[in-house]
Formats: C-alpha cells, structure tokens, sequence
C-alpha cells in the first residue's frame, strides 16, 4: 500500500492524489490533519480511496489504516502523528519520502533580510543533522526546492520533482489579457508573512502616480485570516473604492475570478512555493512576484510578470505601475508564456514523479 500523509489536508493535494490514486497498481491510503488556514471543502469527495481523519498528536491511528504502508510519503516530519507513522513503516521494511515544499532564498543584508538568510542557513543545517538521513527519496515542488536539497547534501538521484500543482481542468486559461478587466487579484491569508498591508499601500501609491493611466484598475483581495479587520478600516480610510477585499472562497469560484483578471500578485514576506501561482499561470495571468516566492523561479520568465523586493512599498508599487503601462501586445506575450510554463506543472507531474518514488522503493 501507498500512504500520504498531509498536514492541512487542502482541495489541490486531494486532487493529485487522486490522479496518483487513479492509475496505482497498489492501493492508496490518505491519513491527514484538517486545514486550520483556510475553511477548503470537498476533499472527501474528491478522493475515492480511504481517508483517515487524525489529530496532530495522535499516536494510534496506525490500526485504523487497512495495513502498513510500503511506501510511506511524510509531510511536516515532526509531527507526533507522522513520526510514530513512519516508524512503524520503517520496522515493517518500507521506505519513506520527505515531501518537502520549502524553497531555496537568499535576500542579501539589511532590512529584515539578513534574518531571512539566517533562518534558511539555520534550516538546512538542522535539515542536515536530524532529517535527511530519514529518509529514502525527497519529493520537492520545482526549481527552488531541488536547488535546497543540493544544499542539504541530498544526492541528485533521491530527488524529484512536482510534488505541488493545480488542477488545469478546474483552473483553465480564459479570455486575452488585453480583453480582461484591468484589475489585480491576490488569493490567500491576511496575515503578516504575506505582506498584504504593503500591498495596498504599493497600489495606492502607484495608481496616484500613474494618473490617467490608472483609469479602470481595481485591487481584490479574496481571503481570511487575522489581519482582515485591520485591512479592512485601512481600506476604508483610505476612500478608495478601487480596493476591495472578499471572503475565502472555494476553488471552484476561485478559478473564476482568476479568469476575470489580469495580474496576481503574491507579495509574501516568506512564501514556501506558493500554488496560487500555479493557479494563476494556468488562467492566463500574468505574474507579480515578491523576491522569494518559491514558484516565481518555474512560472516567471522573460515576458509574463516582474519580480519586486517585498520589503518596499516603493518597489512593489513601481512593478505595479510597470505593468499598468503595458501594451496590448505586452499582454498577448504574457498571456502566452504563462500558460506555456504553468503547463509544465501539475497533477500528471505529481503522478509521474510518484510513480517513479514508489518503482524505486521496491529495488533493494
């Protein structure tokens, strides 16, 4: 048997589990934690092979499971739950892979960004010295992510790619840029690490510099979390009605308004890889990008959006105004390179590389 576990069990992971699911030639098992982060439904509809239901520290879910797992794929290691999980399979005579979503970053010096760089240091060292020898393979998202694994130590051939990746029958490409309301979305939490505050502080500043070229744009937000009344009177002192925030909501209406708009924009502080890029890139978006989201490394190229320091509202507007000023053949071309390189990810990325881990795992 195959086991995943998942902390945070999300919509998008149930979605390419089952496509593993799918085409296993051995049964598949889920054992997963509830999201706290976000209200996501829908998981047990999506999935078709069991669905265990556990609390982080949970130590005897292990006879609840149909058997022991041959392969056991482990998100957040140090979960009680998982830790007691992977020993069980180990002294059964399995294999075990590390799911790994955390990216390679380095901001340099100065504000805030020597901290960054000392906390990644500090990460892979403790990676180094209590995790790596864990495991038998480690499944990290894209470029950033392998590129931490050669720091790490971790041999080339126990790494693989595409572990994280949205559904492209849900979030599909939609109608030219050019053609879409002149409006910027950001999907996720309100909460310090994503920098939302710097955000609409940057649109703000940019469209009052743009002038009339800033006629029709709009920022909206969709999301949850601590910071939302606080955004929210910041909004509402500033009497701009072109800022607007909105609740959480699901998947399937997210990818809607994904389509309805020009630009994402994702201006973490610290962001792991960041799905909502895929998202994004799979509707046609084009991208604007906090220096250190993981994902800007495999969907960001030379036409479809701009890099910016999130640490500078100064930065962060003048991408802004940037991309207020595009032509409409700017748009056609980042329309298109979106969607080229949010094809190379996905749900039969995740199967292929699954697959791969577990044909591994039978050779002695």
């Amino acid at each position: 048997m195959i086991c995943f576990t998942w902390w945070g069990l999300t919509q998008y992971a149930a979605r390419v589990i089952e496509a593993f699911n799918k085409v296993s030639k051995e049964p598949v098992c889920v054992v997963a934690t509830r999201p706290h982060s976000s209200p996501v439904e829908g998981m047990e509809q999506i999935l078709t092979c069991p669905l265990v239901w556990v609390k982080e520290g949970d130590v005897e879910f292990a006879t609840r499971l149909p058997e022991v797992p041959r392969v056991l794929f482990v998100s957040n290691w140090n979960l009680p739950c998982w830790k007691y999980l992977e020993l069980v399979v180990k002294n059964n005579g399995g294999k075990t892979v590390a799911m790994i979503d955390t990216n390679y970053r380095c901001f340099g010096v100065g504000n805030g960004r020597l901290k960054a760089f000392l906390k990644q240091y500090a990460w892979i060292l403790r990676f180094r010295l209590f995790v790596s020898h864990r495991f038998n393979s480690f499944f990290v998202v894209g470029t950033s992510g392998r590129k931490l694994m050669r720091h790490c130590g971790v041999p080339e051939n126990r790494v693989f790619h595409g572990l994280y990746g949205a559904d492209s029958s849900l979030f599909y490409d939609g109608a030219s840029l050019s053609q879409r309301p002149k409006r910027i979305i950001y999907v996720g939490q309100f909460i310090n690490r994503k920098n939302v505050r710097r955000m609409i502080l940057a649109f703000l500043q940019a469209k009052k510099v743009a002038g009339d070229v800033a006629n029709e744009w709009h920022l909206d937000l969709y999301g949850a979390g601590a910071f939302a009344d606080e955004l929210s009177r910041m909004i509402s002192q500033a009497g701009d009605c072109s800022v607007a925030m909105h609740p959480f909501c699901q998947p399937e209406r997210l990818a809607v308004e994904y389509r309805r708009s020009r630009v994402f924009c994702l201006p973490s502080l610290e962001e792991h890889w960041g799905v909502v890029v895929h998202e994004a890139a799979l509707s046609g978006c084009a991208l604007l990008l906090a220096k250190g989201v993981g994902a800007g490394e495999d969907f960001l190229g030379k036409d479809n959006g701009i890099l910016f320091d999130p640490f500078s509202v100064d930065a962060m507007s003048q991408a802004m105004l940037q991309i207020m000023r595009w032509s409409d053949e700017q748009w056609c071309h980042a329309h298109e390179e979106s969607v080229r390189l949010a094809s190379s990810f996905g749900l039969e990325r995740f199967v292929r590389s699954a697959i791969k881990i577990c044909a591994d795992a039978t050779v002695p």
